[in-house]
């Protein structure tokens, strides 16, 4: 059913394969649940996408901030 939830979300299902999934949906908590977490995962990646050009040239590392992680990074491979 996985498989098919998934395929739905590209709009690929025949109506036969999307009639027998709705079906089996109001049956089972654990698929439904299944629907509604990628649904949600995917309306908020879109959100994300169409957001992120707003920020991205925001989104860095100072300087000091690369050198700490660089020296952390280092002083863990030491070890």
């Amino acid at each position: 059913m996985s498989k098919l939830i998934t395929a739905s979300m590209d709009g690929k299902l025949a109506w036969r394969e999307r009639l027998l999934m709705k079906l089996h949906l109001l049956a089972c908590d654990p698929c439904a649940n299944f629907l509604k977490q990628v649904t949600f995962i995917r309306t908020a990646l879109g959100h994300a996408a169409r957001n992120l050009g707003e920020y991205d040239e925001a989104i860095s590392l100072s300087p000091d901030a690369r050198h700490r992680i660089k020296s952390a990074l280092a002083t863990a491979r030491a070890v």
